[in-house]
C-alpha cells in the first residue's frame, strides 16, 4: 500500500480511500465531490465511504464500532486492511462527532496517518493511548480477491 497524505484540510477520508484502493487522490475527491455536498467529503461517514468503495469493488465490513478506546482493544486481526475513524475521548474539551481523523491500518498492523501534522506511518501504539479513542473499524478487501 502506498502513503498517501491528505491535501486539502478534511481530505483525511479521502486520503485513506486512496491508499486502500490504489485509485488517485485527485479522482476520489472528484468523485465524491461532484457526488456529494462539500461537507460529505469532509466528514468520516462509513455509510457513504462504504457505498463508493463497492463502486470501486472493494468490500467494507463492520469490525468494531464506537465504544472502546484503542488502548481496551488488544489486538486488530492482522491480514486485513482496515478503514478508521479516531476520534477524542468524551471527556476531552475538543471532543464532537465532526471531529473525527480517518486513518488506515495494513496487513501488518502499521497505522497509516494522512494528516499534515503526523509523521505519516506508525506503530498502533500511538493510538492506544488516550484521549484518543477508536470510534470505527471496518475492513476493506477487494472482492476481485476474495475466495467463494
Amino acid at each position: 500500500m502506498n502513503f498517501i497524505k491528505q491535501q486539502h484540510t478534511r481530505g483525511c477520508c479521502v486520503a485513506c480511500v486512496a491508499m486502500l484502493t490504489g485509485v488517485s487522490y485527485e479522482k476520489v475527491w472528484r468523485d465524491q465531490t461532484s457526488a456529494f455536498s462539500g461537507e460529505e467529503v469532509l466528514n468520516f461517514r462509513p455509510l457513504t465511504w462504504s457505498v463508493y468503495l463497492s463502486h470501486l469493488g472493494f468490500e467494507y465490513g463492520y469490525f468494531y464500532a464506537e465504544g472502546w478506546s484503542l488502548d481496551m482493544l488488544i489486538e486488530i486481526p492482522r491480514g486485513l486492511r482496515y478503514f478508521c475513524g479516531v476520534g477524542l475521548h468524551e471527556d476531552h474539551p475538543k471532543s464532537h462527532p465532526d471531529n473525527t481523523h480517518a486513518i488506515v491500518i495494513d496487513e501488518d498492523g502499521t497505522v497509516f496517518d494522512p494528516a499534515h501534522d503526523a509523521p505519516g506511518v506508525m506503530p498502533i501504539e500511538h493510538y492506544r493511548t488516550l484521549p484518543k479513542k477508536l470510534l470505527l473499524l471496518g475492513s476493506v478487501q477487494d472482492r476481485r480477491l476474495l475466495i467463494d
